[in-house]
């Protein structure tokens, strides 16, 4: 007995150790070791979280995860991701590097890593000068460009790879709280830490309106005043009676900064152009900022409504996904890229409309709208209640359906 009991004591240590994370770096730094880390998620006031839902994966096929496939059409097309880089030498045994997410799951990770909804560990990953047993990709796709990056190739359980790359939804407030005013918006920060970079775009004849503020601090401190609308639940038109004071301009709540959109419009290129040279001096080099540029063409400019892109503070990125790697290197860069949908203020006439038309006497004009409404999800809750008083009671009975639908939670991709 007593050799059975040592023998399960010794199983039960040995698989601690397998699934336990690295502990923390107790040597010196690595003088020539260097981590960098870019990520570009979607954040979006109808989702209960950054990521969920937003976007088809464009992954290959070898590196696909829980997420459902986009069409064969869109697979050379880069998908909101995470990248890590390594360069310089990792040591004797490599470096372990794991990725905790504190209110979410990784979907996907690549090369393979140890994962769990909550974490990814990629262990022993070693640095390399030359190629390894390397997947083979289209040369059009997104994976071939960013294998073009200035980092040292990595092999991990003897696969090959540029980099490290993780897909993610997890809990992040939106970042942003925005209301319409006269000529301008005024925009507050709703995260803890400072916004860098801020950008709004809009569309209109000829391309997109841009605006933006290099640094976008949180209010320093509580206050009485009244605070900015929340981009969860729209408050009524900024040109409501209601919400104005004498003067007829809505008072400006704390930590608002005023941005007004410039009036020649840019192409889809263009309006995000300057992104190019602010990540350049954040530090990530060409193959990486060309990949990013190409997901916010995609993702951040909407032909419908204004949206806005951000980048986080480093603190915010170290609190929403923590990563630790050992040994310890000498520099750590992580850029985060936040793009912000759904924050439209001429959303409340958009959803009005939709509600209006619930009650078509075209069955597809009333199924259309309940889709739409359906995808604006939590958005549209305030609207769709106001809703249950119509005279209609087709509008009526919609609207009861698509506020029992956001009683339920919506399932995880599978």
């Amino acid at each position: 007995m007593p050799q059975i009991t040592a023998h399960f004591l010794c199983s039960v240590i040995c698989l601690g150790l397998f699934l336990a994370p690295p502990a923390k770096a107790q040597e010196t730094k690595l003088a020539g070791l260097q981590v960098r880390e870019w990520l570009v998620f979607i954040s979006d006031p109808s989702q209960d979280q950054a990521n969920h839902g937003s976007f088809l994966s464009t992954l290959p096929e070898f590196a696909s995860g829980k997420r459902d496939a986009a069409a064969a059409e869109s697979l050379n097309d880069p998908s909101p991701a995470g990248v890590i880089r390594l360069s310089g030498e990792t040591g004797r045994g490599g470096a372990d590097v794991l990725l905790q997410v504190k209110h979410g799951q990784f979907l996907a990770s690549w090369p393979a890593g140890e994962r769990r909804n909550e974490r990814v560990l990629w262990r022993g990953v070693t640095t390399s000068k030359e190629p390894a047993k390397i997947q083979s990709v289209d040369p059009a796709n997104w994976f071939a460009a960013l294998r073009k990056g200035d980092s040292d190739w990595l092999v991990c359980k003897e696969q090959g790879e540029r980099f490290l790359l993780y897909d993610v939804e997890f809990s992040c407030p939106v970042p942003i709280r925005l209301r319409a005013a006269s000529g301008h918006y005024e925009v507050a920060d709703a995260l803890a830490t400072p916004l860098h970079d801020l950008e709004l775009y809009k569309r209109t004849t000829g391309g997109w309106r841009v605006g933006g503020v290099a640094t976008l601090a949180p209010p320093s401190a509580p206050t009485s005043a009244p605070a900015a609308p929340d981009v969860f639940e729209p408050a009524k038109p900024a040109t409501a009676p209601a919400t104005q004071p004498a003067g007829g301009t809505p008072a400006q709540a704390p930590g608002e900064v005023p941005i007004a959109l410039k009036d020649e419009p840019k192409f889809a290129a263009d309006a995000v152009a300057a992104w190019k040279q602010r990540l350049t001096d954040a530090g990530l080099g060409s193959a990486d900022v060309d990949s990013i540029l190409s997901i916010l063409r995609k993702y951040a400019l909407d032909p419908k409504r204004l949206t806005a892109v951000c980048r986080l503070d480093e603190r915010e990125m170290d609190e929403l996904l923590p990563l630790e790697v050992v040994p310890q290197p000498a520099k750590t860069l992580r850029v985060g890229i936040a793009i912000i949908r759904n924050i439209d203020p001429d959303l409340v006439g958009d959803i009005d409309h939709l509600i209006a038309q619930l009650g078509s006497p075209d069955w597809s004009k009333r199924e259309a709208a309940s889709t739409q409404l359906a995808d604006l999800g939590v958005i549209a809750k305030g609207r769709l209640e106001e809703a249950l008083k119509n005279k209609d009671l087709e509008v009526v009975w919609r609207a009861e359906q698509l506020l029992g639908r956001l009683e339920k939670p919506t399932p995880a991709p599978h």
